[in-house]
């Protein structure tokens, strides 16, 4: 249900919601460069977890591997429809919807669990708070 935020125990948001933030704003940044330069991305961690990259000829795990990225990324920055999402955010009103469904179906014993208690937007413009267009063309540049 949750791929799109961060968990965080309430004390660290209410002590130091800076690392939150820096964590958030890593995490955006992060996906608009592999969103950028996927192949990049792939190489970048191939280069860190040596284990990972396959032995012999690469382009066909390379391409795979892109492909993958692209197809994991693209509904964390775009809608169904293509609309650029707001990394981070969460719309209340689908998790009250999955909730109400969830005990519709006999999952949870109650629907009226105190979203706003569990789930806060307050730190997302935080999360872009960064020259989007120079990350691009920085990731771009890449080899």
């Amino acid at each position: 249900m949750i791929v799109n935020g961060f968990l965080a125990h309430r004390s660290t948001l209410e002590s130091d919601p800076g690392l939150i933030e820096r964590f958030g704003r890593a995490w955006t940044k992060a996906l608009v460069v592999c969103d950028a330069n996927p192949r990049a991305c792939i190489e970048a961690f191939w280069r860190r977890n040596p284990g990972a990259r396959p032995q012999g000829d690469t382009a066909g795990p390379l391409a795979a591997n892109v492909r993958l990225l692209q197809r994991w990324i693209e509904p964390l920055l775009r809608d169904e429809t293509g609309q650029a999402r707001v990394p981070g955010a969460y719309d209340l009103d689908i998790i009250k919807a999955y909730i109400a469904e969830m005990r519709a179906n006999g999952e949870f014993a109650a629907d009226d669990i105190p979203v706003a208690s569990y789930f806060t937007n307050a730190l997302v413009p935080a999360y872009a708070a960064f020259d989007r267009e120079a990350l691009i063309a920085r990731a771009r540049a890449l080899p």
